[in-house]
This record gives structure tokens, C-alpha cells and sequence, in this order.
């Protein structure tokens, strides 16, 4: 009963008791987001990204952030550092 109630959308269950309920199970719906996130890891990616830099928007102590780098090229030698 246990592996049919982790693998079921609508059926829930709580040591003993068992029940169906209209709503997905959260577990089901955690599964389901990640799957459409595999299928488009460019979106995943481009979502990454604009919340890391979204965050950094905030004042930290730090004089200057470069964020996502590809290479090392792409940070300024800067002598302040």
C-alpha cells in the first residue's frame, strides 16, 4: 500500500488510514514540476539566472560581483580586488 500511495496522484496515506482526495498529492506535483523543468533546461537555466541577479541586486559588503562567468576571461582585471 505504501509504494501504491507514493506512486498515485490522488491517494494519500498516513500511517494506517488511506484515503483518495481531489487534489494531487504534493509529492506528485514536486515530480511533475521537475520533469517539465528537464524538458526545457534552457528556460531552467535562463530562470537560474535571473533570480541569482535579481538577488544581487541587493547592497552587499562586497565593492563588486561578477556573477556567472563562462570564463575567466570574462572578469576585469581590476587592481581594487
Amino acid at each position: 500500500m505504501r509504494r501504491l500511495a507514493a506512486a498515485a496522484t490522488y491517494l494519500y496515506q498516513d500511517g494506517p488510514r488511506v484515503w483518495y482526495a481531489t487534489q494531487p498529492t504534493v509529492t506528485k506535483l514536486a515530480e511533475d514540476r521537475a520533469e517539465q523543468l528537464k524538458r526545457a533546461p534552457a528556460k531552467m537555466a535562463q530562470e537560474k539566472d535571473d533570480r541569482l541577479r535579481a538577488d544581487l541586486r541587493r547592497s552587499w559588503d562586497f565593492s563588486r560581483i561578477h556573477p556567472l562567468l563562462r570564463t575567466g576571461a570574462d572578469a576585469p582585471d581590476d587592481l581594487e580586488a
